[in-house]
């Protein structure tokens, strides 16, 4: 079916009004909700930036600790060649092996410990980021 030229119009005219009325009314409050939500990208923002700095961090300590426990496990194995006796040797050596493989286990769950733990930080702080900005928006 098609509809005469004068009820499109009249139609159109409708959509029209319709669609700068709803703008008129819906434009302020856009712009209030922006400012909102603003403030509660910079608090994320700031928030995974905490997050990021101390990961940082934490990632250079940990790789020095791993650094470290290859150069005591190295001087280790140096101290364990210059014993003569086979046996005593060969227990030094498994002694310094088993001691790097422990001290390298160690460092990691420390370190995987501590990033579970600046993610649970990061959400809760989130977490807060968003209920601050659902308080100022009710």
């Amino acid at each position: 079916m098609v509809l005469p030229l004068y009820q499109i119009s009249f139609m159109m005219r409708r959509y029209i009004s319709a669609v700068v009325i709803g703008s008129a009314i819906l434009f302020p409050l856009a712009v209030l909700a922006r400012n909102f939500d603003f403030e509660y990208r910079m608090c994320v923002r700031d928030a995974m930036n905490r997050r990021e700095n101390s990961a940082i961090e934490n990632t250079v300590n940990h790789h020095r600790n791993r650094l470290d426990a290859f150069f005591e496990h190295r001087s280790r194995l140096f101290m364990a060649w210059d014993i003569e006796n086979d046996k005593d040797r060969n227990n030094a050596i498994r002694s310094a092996d088993k001691d790097f493989r422990d001290t390298l286990r160690f460092h990691d769950k420390n370190y995987k410990a501590i990033l579970r733990d600046l993610e649970k930080v990061f959400r809760f702080d989130e977490k807060n980021c968003r209920n601050d900005f659902k308080n100022r928006v009710k």
